[in-house]
């Protein structure tokens, strides 16, 4: 999954750029967990990779300088989000809610499903968390027929969505 890192940084970006009051960072950096929030925190995490067999050869189409190469998969992602204690449940719940709608209504990106548990306090280190879980369609992006995993598309186009 190592080189799946790049699809986990592309969704955090995304989501730290449609959300300016939240922070997202990849995977669980130990450095944003432990300070004093200032805004709710994500922490983007890989959870679970299955790709797909393609009935097209894994070969998915004209590119720009040749054929686009690749191989659907499909990720659950993990978004461990925090807010201060000030914040209350709410602050999570109402964050999960914006986020969920974002993702939903993409046109680009296939989502699958998004879900969240309870939202929990954490008294040792005074905040709320609230666990998401996001399955998201992909397309693993290959240099040719031969080549390693190069790139990804978070597309619902390239996927025949």
């Amino acid at each position: 999954m190592q080189g799946l890192s790049g699809v986990i940084r592309e969704l955090a970006g995304q989501l730290g750029k449609q959300f300016p009051q939240a922070e997202f960072v990849p995977e669980r950096s130990g450095e944003s967990l432990y300070r004093r929030l200032e805004r709710p925190l994500g922490c983007v995490s890989l959870l679970r990779v299955a790709a797909k067999e393609s009935a097209l050869g894994d070969c998915y189409g004209a590119e720009a300088g040749g054929f686009l190469f690749g191989k659907e998969a499909e990720l659950t992602v993990g978004i461990s989000l925090y807010c201060r204690e000030e914040a209350g449940p709410e602050g999570c719940i109402g964050l999960f809610s914006a986020i969920s709608e974002a993702l939903l209504f993409d046109p680009g990106l296939a989502l699958r499903e998004v879900s969240c548990g309870a939202a929990e306090y954490l008294p040792k280190r005074e905040v709320y968390r609230l666990e998401i879980q996001a399955r998201l369609g992909v397309l693993l992006v290959r240099g040719g027929d031969e080549a390693p995993v190069s790139g990804f598309r978070l597309n619902a186009a390239d996927m025949g969505e």
